[in-house]
């Protein structure tokens, strides 16, 4: 049992949030005030006679709630009850009042009152006073008969009503003095001349009470007490002073009509809590309540938190698989204690849970903090691990369901624990994230795994799932792309993506560097033109793939467009394959796809790619194709193809024993023969063109007059030693080939 959280424990103990704030908001006040006095008028018609004078104001300032004010019009009603003071008017009484107005005014013609009422959403201001003794308070407090000052006091209720809102009814004491004067005499007669006022406002501020000793979170046991002691204040008149335990029967421990003083504004208090006197509400933690009153109905109150503990035998389970630490089967430990507890898997096995007594799943993780209680048991779990004994690695490719676009496709690579714990590497746009996660069991809610991590702010949900008794060498992948940490619908979803196992493939590919070439896109010459056609690149590009023995591969390309060359490194799956994948261009390109080693001896261990790939550049993303291109819309005429190299030695006559290359240029069908010097690795072309070729790579690079004479246009190229031909590009993505071949009239070198 974990310790509980303050709302969870409150909702629990069946407690409400108004327990705890005053019964009006802070800000409110209500304020009344009256003055009334008598005088002899001598008439000269009626003779002697009294005459009353007086005032009377009200002040009032309370929260409004429950009324839409925009549905107020010249109908919706006011009204004021203060005492014996009685006042109801429309809006409409108002003559400058129209809909949507906030304010307005109106006057009683009884009583002379003049009233001002302004609203919002949230609170109501009312502000009136009165030229006569509007309170009848002469009527009521005045002592006629008595000379002298009598003092008074009173409570006076007062309510306020605007439209569909009716304000509770607040009381209101008030204090004030009559002075009687005797006028008059035995021949003529008395009178008495009254004179006097009163003040009064409500109480809306909430007492004070804290909690002196001890601190939260004591512990006591089952042979000892707990003494809570405090205080307890108020602006005016503290009335009662309670407690309540776990949200059981309030007790009282201070009441000011037990006082013989009468009301106080201050008390100290103490409470003594015997943990026996409470056998069946008493375990672990508890809360005491403890609210103090003022006599105007105000309230607060103070939480104090307590452990109550006694020892209690633990029933501790540990099933096959593992072991536990931290805890003992049949051991005694106090209960509301909480204990650290670790459940360790033994090799081939993982955690399989924690439940309680009655078979509850409490926690996933080993590490527990286990809350001891009475009649505690525990039981730890571990399963037969569906992940493989040493780390294993996954890796592939992913793109969005809807479109494969620079953006929403990428490159994963997830290392797996014995443990099922993982972590990953995401490539995505043209941003690296780093992600990890940890898998769970079947009873613990499948074998799956979520992380969201956030590129750019763009949140990603990464979710893995992997059956190893069904195909340990694939593990599905889900990623979907949200506009905000909001969350709401994706943007997009790459759903139902594979990741393939690597290690040593069956049978094994030979260790050491692939020679690759790589078709570009579509084109051919306009036949009117003669100019060449196509939606992008058309060039050969080329590649090399370098395998150890480890399954480490390294993939180097440089792709026909004059700009992209790139180095990616992966590894080799179970069946042969790798994958690679570089963002281009700023992040406006993609390039990706899979090859595979094919291991076919009659073609020299050839490598060659095992569907379409993915080439694609956003409009304005290169200068030489503004409207961009992709494989997606114009497909690879060819499948990616090449061999395994074998470096030659400088200086042996290249191509065997031919004394020349020649060099193809596809598209115009031309083709050019130079001299090759082993020696220098170097071809004897007219100055100031050069060319020169690397045996240990089989890279050729160069540069040659081509199409206009005084032009230098760069070219480089790849050599696949067993089909005898090489494949690359010149500037603006030109095709060409180069292959040996006998030349008359030049020397073999």
């Amino acid at each position: 049992m974990r310790i509980p959280s303050l709302g969870s424990f409150l909702a629990a103990c069946g407690l409400v949030t108004g327990l705890f704030s005053s019964s009006v908001q802070a800000a409110s006040s209500i304020v009344l005030a009256g003055s009334y006095a008598d005088k002899l008028v001598n008439d000269p018609d009626l003779g002697l006679s009294v005459v009353t004078t007086g005032s009377a104001s009200v002040q009032v300032s309370i929260p409004l709630a429950g009324v839409d004010i925009s549905s107020f019009d010249e109908s919706t009603g006011f009204d004021l009850e203060a005492g014996p003071l009685s006042l109801s008017f429309s809006l409409g009484d108002d003559p400058h009042y129209t809909p949507g107005r906030k304010t307005a005014t109106f006057r009683d013609s009884d009583s002379g009152a003049s009233l001002t009422v302004t609203w919002t959403a949230a609170s109501i201001v009312v502000s009136g006073k009165s030229p006569t003794d509007a309170f009848g308070a002469e009527g009521t407090y005045g002592n006629p008969g008595t000379p002298g000052v009598t003092h008074f006091s009173d409570t006076l209720a007062v309510t306020v009503s605007l439209g569909d809102f009716s304000s509770p009814e607040y009381e209101v004491d008030i204090s004030g003095k009559n002075t009687d004067v005797e006028k008059g005499n035995d021949d003529v007669g008395f009178n008495s001349l009254e004179s006097g006022s009163f003040t009064g406002a409500a109480d809306f501020t909430a007492p004070v009470v804290t909690i002196a000793s001890p601190k939260s979170n004591s512990k006591t046991s089952a042979d000892g007490t707990i003494t809570i002691k405090g205080t307890a204040s108020d602006n005016l008149a503290l009335n009662t002073v309670s407690i309540q335990l776990n949200g059981g029967d309030p007790t009282t421990i201070f009441d000011s009509a037990d006082n013989d003083n009468g009301p106080v504004k201050s008390t100290s208090w103490s409470v003594t809590i015997d943990p026996g006197d409470y056998p069946d509400e008493i375990e672990g933690l508890n809360v005491l309540y403890v609210t103090a009153q003022d006599s105007s109905g105000n309230s607060k109150v103070a939480l104090f938190y307590f452990i109550y503990s006694k020892p209690e035998p633990l029933s501790l389970t540990v099933n096959p698989g593992g072991s536990v630490s931290g805890l003992v089967n049949g051991n005694t430990y106090l209960t509301g204690t909480v204990y650290p507890a670790v459940a360790t898997p033994s090799n081939g096995w993982i955690f399989g849970g924690w439940m309680d007594e009655n078979n509850n799943v409490i926690s996933a993780l080993p590490k527990l903090n286990f809350n001891m209680h009475a009649g505690a048991g525990l039981t730890a779990n571990f399963l037969t691990s569906p992940y493989p004994a040493k780390s294993a690695t996954y890796v592939g490719l992913f793109s969005a369901d809807d479109g494969l676009t620079p953006t929403n496709a990428g490159y994963m690579a997830v290392t797996l624990g014995h443990n099922g714990a993982w972590t990953a590497k995401l490539l995505i746009g043209a941003g690296s994230y780093p992600i990890s996660g940890q898998f769970g069991d079947d009873s613990m809610g499948g074998i799956s795994s979520g992380v969201i991590i956030n590129p750019k702010t763009k949140p990603l949900l990464v979710l893995l799932s992997l059956d190893a008794s069904a195909n340990p060498t694939e593990m599905a992948l889900t990623i979907s792309s949200f506009a905000s940490s909001a969350g709401g619908d994706p943007v997009w979803t790459a759903s139902s993506q594979k990741l393939f196992l690597c290690g040593p493939a069956t049978p094994a590919p030979t260790v050491g560097r692939y020679n690759i070439a790589l078709p570009g896109l579509p084109a051919s010459v306009d036949g009117q033109s003669g100019l060449v056609v196509s939606n992008g690149p058309y060039g050969y590009g080329y590649a090399s793939a370098t395998l150890d023995a480890k399954g480490n591969v390294v993939f180097v390309a440089n792709l026909p467009d004059n700009t992209s060359a790139f180095s990616f490194s992966t590894f080799l799956t179970t069946d042969g394959r790798f994958p690679f994948y570089a963002s281009l261009y700023k992040g406006k390109g993609i390039v990706g796809g899979w090859m595979i080693f094919t291991n076919d001896a009659v073609n020299l261990y050839q490598v060659e790619s095992t569907e379409q790939g993915a080439w694609i550049a956003l409009p304005g993303a290169l200068k030489a194709y503004p409207n961009g291109f992709s494989t997606d819309e114009t497909p690879f005429d060819q499948i990616a193809g090449g061999e395994l190299y074998i470096p030659l030695k400088k200086g042996v006559p290249l191509f065997g024993q031919a004394n020349a290359v020649t060099f193809a240029f596809d598209l115009y069908g031309g083709a050019q023969s130079f001299a090759f010097n082993p020696a220098k690795d170097t071809f004897a072309l007219t100055a100031p063109a050069s060319a020169s070729f690397n045996p240990a790579t089989g890279i050729l690079t160069g540069a040659m007059p081509y199409l206009k004479p005084k032009v230098l246009n760069k070219f480089s190229g790849i050599y696949l030693i067993g089909k005898g031909v090489g494949y690359g590009f010149m500037d603006y993505g030109i095709p060409f080939t180069f292959y040996p071949t006998p030349v008359l009239g030049i020397p073999a070198q």
